[in-house]
């Protein structure tokens, strides 16, 4: 599992150093070279691990984090769509470089890595803590996303973008109400006056 937790800190670290790197002024090249390093990293890992779960009887890994117990899990689907995150994130990395000037790159760039590591957060969650934790983090990613300066948009992709946001928290809120029915329903009819 520590494949899994690498991957996480890796993008969500490369993001805070990303945003440095633009308020310090750095080169388009030297932030795009930058921010592609958790991509490479994520383009070694995964296939390690789905070799390693080819190859072996067990479909599904577990593992702890911070005291808590099957935090991550590791499973086909969940590999597969992180595959699938990398690249469709990459690509928007490559896009983002490409169009738009060296004062709007780094938040950008910096929101998208923050955005796909707690999309593989979320991917890799196996407890119900875990996903909200990571949901939300994604939701702070889109807010860091809508938030940029973008010279080039114009007032109604902004407004998508706002749209966009507002859903997220929705789908968020209903996300809480449902691991509190969840959670309810596990333990039973409780009362706060029963001590």
């Amino acid at each position: 599992m520590m494949e899994v937790i690498s991957t996480i800190s890796i993008f969500i670290i490369f993001s805070v150093i990303v945003f440095f790197m633009g308020r310090f002024k750095a080169g388009k090249l030297s932030l795009a070279l930058v921010s592609l390093i958790p991509y490479a990293y994520s383009y070694i890992i995964l296939p390690i691990l789905w070799f390693g779960m080819i190859n072996s009887k067990e479909k599904l890994f577990t593992g702890d984090f911070l005291g808590i117990k099957d935090f991550f899990a590791v499973d086909p689907f969940s590999l597969f769509y992180s595959g699938v995150t990398a690249l469709a994130a990459n690509m928007l990395i490559l896009h983002i470089i490409s169009r738009f000037g060296e004062r709007e790159i780094s938040p950008i760039v910096s929101s998208a890595l923050f955005t796909t590591g707690a999309v593989f957060g979320t991917l890799f969650s196996h407890n119900v803590l875990a996903i909200f934790m990571f949901w939300e983090m994604a939701l702070a990613g889109v807010v860091g996303l809508s938030l940029c300066p973008c010279g080039g948009y114009r007032k109604q992709t902004h407004e998508a973008m706002m749209k966009m946001v507002v859903m997220t928290s929705i789908s968020s809120a209903f996300l809480i109400a449902g691991i509190g029915l969840l959670i309810a329903s596990v333990s039973g009819p409780t009362s706060i006056c029963q001590a």
